[in-house]
């Protein structure tokens, strides 16, 4: 598919980021929101896969575009993943965060002299055995729990008592859904889309933009925007941001509770 010089190239329309389909939501909206925001997949035409936000908020008002999304690739989307297996696997198994962290150019164009956060993903199980997510990066922040797909339930027999409703397992079985539905089209479309960095002076210099390669069947297009980089945590004292210099390393807290509801 060609396009238009003026036209804006836009991100493909995915089940993973279409409203019809269920995603993870938020129990209720962020600020300045009608409506729980919702943990989308972006696909990029250059096969980067970014988890993104959408609480439907955009244009002028929208403060927080650019903490809203963050690339992941097939290596840290996998140690994501694998830290929410391990929540829904072990009973045990309380919080933990994972940290995506990047070294990035910096404001005067080097490299910075230490990996910067870019986001921070706070996981945790409940006492009820439920599953959640906490995103943060920046100063914005939201927590997904999974409840279940629409309004899917599971009933366990208790017992000679009545049969009850199980939101923990229900919890834990639809994240293990959202994880292998994710993991097999994400993967995919990461390598056959991969696009290698065009060597300066080849085609007028460095240009990344482009279609899709052959054997791509998600269609549509993209604005090919990169990761928003920079941005940090609330949890860990971790600064983020593309400036160079050093960072001031603090312990991580030992309890993530305070600093987002839930």
């Amino acid at each position: 598919m060609s396009f238009p010089q003026d036209q804006v190239q836009r991100r493909p329309q995915t089940v993973f980021n279409d409203f019809r389909y269920p995603m993870p939501k938020s129990d209720k909206p962020v600020e300045g929101a009608k409506h729980p925001a919702r943990w989308t997949w972006e696909c990029g035409l250059n096969g980067n896969i970014y988890f993104k936000v959408n609480d439907g908020i955009w244009g002028r008002d929208d403060k927080n575009a650019k903490n809203k999304e963050v690339e992941l690739s097939w290596a840290d989307r996998g140690a994501l993943f694998g830290l929410m297996e391990e929540a829904i696997n072990n009973p045990n198994f309380t919080k933990s965060q994972y940290h995506v962290k990047k070294t990035v150019f910096g404001g005067s164009g080097r490299l910075n002299d230490h990996p910067s956060t870019l986001a921070t993903f706070t996981i945790m199980r409940d006492s009820e055995g439920r599953i959640l997510v906490g995103y943060t990066k920046g100063t914005y922040k939201v927590m997904f729990p999974f409840t279940s797909p629409y309004d899917s339930i599971i009933m366990i027999a208790s017992g000679e008592g009545e049969p009850r409703e199980d939101r923990g397992l229900m919890s834990r079985v639809y994240c293990k859904a959202f994880l292998d539905f994710s993991k097999r089209f994400l993967d995919d479309y990461e390598y056959n889309n991969f696009k290698p960095r065009e060597k300066k002076g080849e085609n007028g210099g460095n240009n990344n933009g482009g279609g899709n390669r052959g054997g791509n069947n998600w269609g549509g297009g993209n604005n090919n925007s990169g990761g928003n980089q920079g941005g940090g945590s609330n949890w860990n004292g971790n600064g983020g941001g593309n400036s160079g210099g050093g960072q001031t390393r603090q312990a991580p807290p030992q309890d993530f509770a305070d600093d987002i509801d839930f």
